[in-house]
Parts: structure tokens; sequence; C-alpha cells
């Protein structure tokens, strides 16, 4: 997520006070605006799904398309936002947007007082909506023509979108076929059966040769067997840093995402399920203790072997998907 500049910043500089800049802010390279300005310029082209300032294509997955914004279109401020197209999916309707980041010094609850202020009597037709989740809050303003404008918070600032929703889809993601489900069943089952043989070696026979370091530090291979479309490609990684956490077991895993695909956990999960437990040795035995889980929805240990065997999911706005967890841990040092 692109972070803009310090909000104190954007204050001190709508005031006319640019050489009171706290030594500590952040700066950026491209002109300072205040966050009413932004938003003003962003909004005409919202219900048009901004196709003067629409790049190239950034990203993509099953439900979205990402694109970068043309750095000499509209506002200058805006050359690192993103544009998203998002796709209809259940309940969701599509909706295209503009997203970018905002960093503040201050505490939340005076940074949201900030962007009421700005955005208030910008959006004095529209209507705001605010919730609260994990402490933080999210403002949505929806306006005419299915506009609206929102605000998530965090601890450092908050990320801003502009966007507005299609009457009419153009592209759904639907829920998955048939055969859909019947390859995705197929892929749990294969990364189960091909993983936990190797899994005392440390996955030894399924490494790529190549290897790169996450963001924890950590060593992390590529897998030399794919599962089908169901699945991204897995990776197997040597977690050896236990950060100072007093009760860290060294471990090899291996972990394989399914694609976001539309529904609910409760829709699709039992899938998933059955296909690893139907295909794991006899000497797995359930985890039934709900403390013990985690973050994980299901796990089967083998502790003859010091192996586990997981299965977690991720629901975000009409979609979900699933990781397959495959451990092996390594003696404590």
């Amino acid at each position: 997520m692109r972070k803009i500049v310090s909000l104190v910043v954007a204050v001190a500089l709508a005031a006319g006070l640019s050489a009171a800049v706290p030594a500590n802010a952040k700066t950026s390279a491209r002109p300072t605006v205040t966050l009413r300005a932004f938003v003003r310029a962003m909004l005409p082209d919202a219900p048009k799904n901004f196709p003067s300032m629409r790049a190239a294509k950034y990203d993509s997955d099953t439900y979205y398309v990402e694109y970068t914004v043309h750095p000499k279109a509209a506002m200058g401020p805006c050359s690192k936002c993103k544009i998203y197209d998002q796709y209809a999916r259940g309940t969701y309707k599509e909706n295209w947007y503009l997203q970018d980041g905002w960093t503040s010094t201050w505490t939340v609850p005076r940074t949201e007082s900030y962007v009421k202020t700005q955005l208030g009597p910008l959006l004095s037709g529209f209507s705001l909506h605010r919730t609260v989740k994990y402490s933080y809050p999210t403002l949505v303003w929806s306006g005419p023509h299915n506009t609206w404008v929102y605000a998530d918070f965090y601890g450092k600032g908050f990320t801003l979108r502009v966007g507005h929703d299609l009457t009419k889809a153009v592209h759904v993601l639907l829920p998955p076929s048939k055969a859909q489900l019947a390859d995705l069943r197929s892929a749990s089952a294969n990364i189960v059966r091909l993983a936990v043989p190797a899994g005392p070696d440390n996955f030894s026979t399924l490494r790529a040769s190549a290897t790169k370091k996450n963001i924890f530090g950590s060593n992390d291979y590529g897998v030399t067997a794919s599962f089908g479309s169901m699945l991204r490609p897995c990776t197997i990684s040597n977690i050896a840093n236990g950060f100072g956490y007093k009760d860290f077991q060294p471990k090899w895993t291996m972990n394989c995402h399914t694609i976001p695909m539309a529904g609910t956990k409760a829709d699709l999960e039992e899938t998933v399920r059955s296909a690893v437990w139907n295909a794991l040795p006899s000497a797995f035995t359930s985890v039934t203790d709900a403390s013990a889980l985690l973050l994980d929805d299901y796990r089967w240990d083998d502790y003859n072997n010091s192996l586990s065997v997981s299965v977690s999911s991720f629901e975000d706005k009409g979609t979900v998907s699933f990781e397959v967890w495959i451990t092996h841990f390594l003696p404590k040092p």
C-alpha cells in the first residue's frame, strides 16, 4: 500500500506552515495536497471507472484486476495509486475504486477526527456509516450514482478508497463448478499423499533448488510438484528463528493455498477437510482442543514422526480460500 505523507505534514502545508514540518515526518517527492482536495479531484472519475487515469494492468486474481495510475493523469499526487475492478460475487456488486494510503503520527481517534473534518463538508450529500473491527474504525460515505468514499484506519494511518458500484455487473465470480470442486478435492488429497511421506526428511525430495528469504528471515523454497488449477504454487519453508519466543520449536513446513473462490467457509471447507482427512495415514489423530488450534480450523498430529497437518481458511467479502499446511517439527534448541 502506498504511503503518501504524514497527515501532520498535510495539515501543516494546508495551513501555510510548510517551514514547520517535523524533522521525523515522512515526505514525498510529489506535490502535497489536503485530503479534501485529493478526494474532490478523484470523485468525478469514479462513476466512469477512472478511464482517463487508468494505465497498465498491474496484478489480477480470480475476483479482481489491479491497474496502475497514469503518472500524468488528473492529479499528480495520485501517480502511485492503484485502481481496482473488483468483480461481483454472491451479494457483492461489482465495483471500481481508486486506492491510496495515508500515514499519520497521531492517535487513531485524532486521525479519524481529521478525516471527518476534511471530508464531511465535501461529502455533505452522502450518508456516513461507521464500523469498528479489532479496535480500528472504518468510515464509509455513500452518495449519488452509487459513489462512495472509504477510510479504513490502522495504527499509523488509513487506507483511502474512492469508488462506485456498478448497476449491472460486467464481471461475475461464480461459485466453483462440480468439476472445479472435484479438482479441489483431488488436489487437497494429493498434497497430503505427496508431502506427508516427504515430511520427516524436511521435504528434501520436493524442494526446488532456488531459495529466497521471506519477511521473517526464513528460507523459502519452491515445490517441484504442482496440484492443478485450484491451488497456487506451494512453498516449503525452513523456520529457524523464533524471535525470542520461549516455546519456539524450529520446523520445516510445506504450505499450499487454494485460489479465492466465490462462497463461504461453510459452503466449501468440507470439500478440503474431508479430502485431507481421508488421505492421512492412520497414525494421525485429530486435535479437538480449540485452544490448541490457534488459527487452524482443523489439525491432525502424528506424534511419532513429529508431523502435523492442518487446514485453515480466509473469508473476505464473498470470497473464501483455504490453506493446507504440513509441518515437520525439529527438536527444540
